[in-house]
């Protein structure tokens, strides 16, 4: 995680969840802001998760006429 003042900033919360550092910690005043911009994170990253699967899972499949 990161500490002080990138803690509160929401881009560095989006920054620290993409590369999977589980905890900031921040001034108590900023918390609500950090909380919010985590939510967000995890929001869209289930979001993009969820397109890339169905993004795989849309590909055409091809067989080979000897395979089939």
């Amino acid at each position: 995680g990161i500490c002080g003042e990138h803690g509160g900033e929401p881009e560095s919360v989006m920054f620290c969840h993409k590369l999977g550092l589980d905890y900031v910690s921040c001034s108590p005043f900023r918390v609500p802001i950090a909380r919010l911009a985590a939510a967000h994170g995890a929001l869209k990253h289930a979001e993009d998760r969820e397109k890339s699967l169905k993004a795989q899972n849309h590909k055409p499949v091809k067989a080979k006429a000897s395979e089939a």
